[in-house]
């Protein structure tokens, strides 16, 4: 499939997202020129004597030597030969995940609560590999399957790249954008009528200013969004605020270790802080701070602010 994708689109760029056994397969496949592999739910150990552990559901049936019958959990059978136990003996998977690491960037997503594939120990993975622990079952299903798609989707997105005068020069993922890459960033500052200011502490686990405080929210603008569509999503997301009515502020550029254009949104709302839906892996508490007090802290503890909050406290 890898080769009739290349020959009919020559250019393409080919990621694999495998599961379970299918990322056994790829390993043993050793693909070229993939950019990113995508394992969900691998299995770290993969031997007869695993699976006699793991499947003992009435109606299952091991024979090393002949025909095997496996009762799922979903009410299935699978039936496996003879043939397969005999390839899989002396198969160490976390090698082969290794090794697709040394071509390929590659992401394993675990289901903490994965009653298929046994072991979950991990401990010889590649610090290469990049690491997320989902509570699911192997299968990610109901409410795990749309945590699932959130985690992998930014593996898969696109942002745009601007020149200085913030037009578009091409289109990067997002892993690959370099330190002297422009990018554009949508931000929202929010006042009450008495004059306070929401901010939002920005989660530890953020790759960019982790634990530091913010505007009400903040996101980067992908491919095919506008600054407003950005903002309006990343609002709802963040703080779980819908149809918000917002002003377009000034743009600035900013130069630090990050080059990126922040398009900053004005609104006015009351709202106490505890009323505020906030998503607990991008933000980790909203407070409204009085302007005094901002001013304050910006001045003694500019550390626990991103670079662009004294410019907005300033400008806004």
């Amino acid at each position: 499939m890898i080769s009739e994708t290349r020959t009919q689109n020559p250019d393409a760029i080919i990621d694999l997202i495998c599961h379970s056994q299918g990322c056994v397969a790829a390993g043993l496949a050793k693909p070229k020129g993939i950019r990113k592999i995508v394992l969900l739910g691998p299995p770290a150990e993969l031997s007869p004597e695993e699976f006699s552990k793991v499947f003992t559901l009435p109606g299952t049936a091991i024979d090393f030597d002949g025909v095997s019958t496996l009762a799922r959990r979903d009410g299935s059978t699978t039936i496996v030969p003879k043939a397969y136990w005999d390839s899989i003996r002396g198969l160490d998977p976390i090698t082969l995940y290794n090794a697709l690491a040394d071509t390929s960037k590659v992401v394993a997503v675990h289901a903490n609560q994965d009653e298929v594939i046994g072991s979950l120990d991990f401990s010889r993975l590649s610090p290469k590999i990049k690491q997320i622990r989902i509570d699911a079952n192997h299968n990610f299903t109901d409410e795990a399957r749309a945590e699932l798609i959130e985690a992998v989707q930014p593996e898969f997105e696109r942002v745009p790249i601007v020149d200085e005068q913030d037009n578009i020069i091409m289109h990067k993922f997002r892993d690959e954008v370099a330190s002297d890459d422009i990018y554009r960033v949508s931000a929202l500052w929010i006042t009450n009528t008495n004059g306070d200011i929401l901010l939002a502490q920005r989660a530890h686990t953020k790759d960019h200013d982790p634990g530091r405080w913010q505007g009400a929210a903040a996101g980067t603008v992908e491919e095919g969004e506008t600054y407003l569509e950005n903002i309006m999503k990343e609002a709802w997301e963040e703080i779980g605020i819908e149809n918000l009515q917002v002003t377009p502020g000034p743009k600035m550029l900013e130069n630090g270790k990050h080059r990126f254009f922040a398009q900053f949104f004005i609104a006015t709302l009351d709202k106490p802080a505890e009323a505020f839906k906030i998503k607990q892996d991008e933000v980790l508490q909203v407070r409204w701070f009085s302007r005094d007090e901002l001013a304050h802290e910006l001045r003694t503890n500019p550390d626990k602010f991103t670079p662009g909050t004294a410019w907005a406290f300033k400008e806004l």
